[in-house]
């Protein structure tokens, strides 16, 4: 690792803990808090794909890809019929958005795409929960207007 900035550095080791706290079924298991109320909720599961993949993408140890890829396979499997992940979810949109990111950097990194149907039916979830069918907002905290203005552009992109 003596070749990576510290930036680098960082995700590795970021991604390390991850591995470390992860259950042979694919989630990260850990005690919930204020953000995350529910343990191996899927918001964190969700970001700590997007560091696995980049910690790959860095190292080429594929220990972190397929760390990475039994956490999609988990994610999967536990969608919801309204393509989020209320079951396993203590944040908005039932972690819709942060699953989102975790499924769309796998697939633009690794060139995979077994999860686009996942990955649209998130994304329409998003957009589901951020508009009304007339385009008004829905959400009234200022701090997730721009947050979900961000995912809906990357769903944008990306599908």
């Amino acid at each position: 690792m003596n070749e990576l900035n510290k930036y680098e550095q960082a995700i590795v080791k970021n991604a390390d803990w991850f591995i470390l706290n992860q259950k042979k079924e694919g989630y990260i298991d850990l005690d919930g808090d204020e953000f995350y109320g529910i343990r191996g909720d899927a918001t964190l599961v969700g970001h700590s794909i997007t560091i696995r993949i980049y910690a790959y993408i860095l190292t080429e140890d594929k220990k972190y890809l397929k760390s990475a890829q039994k956490s999609l396979q988990w994610l999967a499997e536990r969608q919801d019929s309204n393509g989020g992940w209320k079951k396993y979810a203590g944040f908005t949109l039932d972690a819709a958005q942060c699953v989102f990111e975790g499924f769309n950097t796998y697939q633009k990194m690794t060139k995979d795409a077994q999860y686009q149907k996942v990955l649209k039916k998130a994304a329409e979830r998003m957009i589901e929960g951020t508009i009304d069918d007339n385009g008004n907002l829905l959400l009234p905290n200022i701090i997730e207007i721009g947050e979900y203005a961000h995912f809906s552009l990357l769903a944008w992109k990306t599908t």
